[in-house]
């Protein structure tokens, strides 16, 4: 089975904007060479989603579409089915499934609740407008994030799979 993937997302008048996206598909693919990854946008920049689809449809027996969005808003609930719909009618021998957005991926909010507490182990940084440098905080978050041991990154970064506590470990101890 041939599959691939679309990391679809917003766009932007600028186009530096999809670098990460374009960072995130390369990771992706070195992961799962076998997988074939592209970026989509709605709008501004460059493919959008019917043009992207046109291009992996013909090689693909199966793709899956990733919103690359926070929140189902009404890009994703109205105008991604549609234009999924219209994809499946112009390439009904894929298999197109659409992947949940980056908030209801399993573990998410977990992995960035702890991420974002790592952050706290770095150097604190200076208030907006209090520094002579805006780039000494990013500097200070580097020089933090270098200072954890491997493996506190590893632990820190490495998504886990959403669990929920089991009776014992809710109670309260005594």
């Amino acid at each position: 089975m041939s599959r691939g993937l679309i990391l679809f997302a917003h766009g932007s008048r600028d186009p530096a904007w999809g670098d990460s996206l374009h960072a995130l598909a390369r990771e992706i693919e070195a992961s799962d060479p076998g997988l074939q990854v592209r970026c989509a946008f709605l709008e501004r920049l460059a493919p959008d989603l019917p043009t992207a689809l046109a291009e992996l449809a013909p090689r693909l027996t199966r793709l899956d579409v990733c919103p690359v969005f926070w929140a189902a808003n009404g890009h994703v609930q109205r105008d991604l089915p549609a234009l999924l719909d219209d994809a499946r009618r112009t390439h009904p021998g894929v298999e197109m499934r659409l992947l949940p957005v980056l908030s209801e991926l399993p573990g998410m909010l977990e992995f960035l609740a702890r991420v974002i507490l790592s952050l706290g182990h770095a150097p604190p940084v200076p208030a907006m407008g209090t520094s002579p440098a805006p780039e000494a905080g990013l500097a200070a978050d580097a020089r933090g994030a270098r200072a954890m041991s491997a493996g506190e990154r590893a632990s820190a970064l490495s998504p886990r799979p959403a669990t929920d506590p089991s009776p014992a470990d809710a109670a309260p101890g005594p």
